[in-house]
């Protein structure tokens, strides 16, 4: 095994449209995968709503029950009002990086902020645009962190889902 691509972490984007295909890629991965993993999930909190058939109010904790169960680590969870986007929900271990404020607001609330948190993990202009387009239009967008070994075998086995 080289040690050198064990070390080096890499990042995998992916958009699903509905939280059915996205729980099913999250479980498929946990049982059939290397466990190092951290995912990130950022959805329209109306879009979770929807699916789930429930009405938010600022009071997260559907949100945090749910997602304790899909990620196990509910405390990385937090949401922000984007004037493109509406209001975002973001949970997982990259969370912290869209709600860092700067002069008082998160960086997920400035207008072009996800795209440029999405384009400086390695995305390009195009990839981090079309996320943005499909953040805007309901998607769950996916961050899968990792050695590149695991995004190597994420990558397999996320496209054949």
């Amino acid at each position: 095994m080289d040690l050198e691509a064990t070390n080096i972490k890499k990042i995998y984007f992916k958009g699903y449209n509905s939280l059915f295909l996205l729980e099913d890629a999250i479980k498929n991965l946990k049982e059939n995968g290397p466990t190092d993993c951290k995912i990130t999930v950022i959805g329209k909190v109306s879009s979770f709503g929807l699916e789930k058939n429930i009405e938010f109010s600022k009071n997260q904790d559907y949100l945090k029950t749910y997602w304790s169960e899909v990620l196990a680590y509910p405390n990385n969870l937090g949401s922000f009002v984007n004037s493109e986007t509406g209001n975002v929900f973001i949970v997982g271990t990259l969370a912290s990086t869209f709600l860092r404020e700067i002069n008082g607001k998160s960086l997920g609330t400035i207008f072009s902020g996800p795209y440029a948190i999405i384009k400086g993990m390695g995305a390009s202009e195009n990839q981090a645009a079309s996320f943005m387009k499909m953040l805007n239009a309901g998607y769950y967008i996916t961050i899968f962190r990792g050695s590149e070994n695991e995004m190597m075998y994420y990558e397999k086995v996320l496209q054949e889902i």
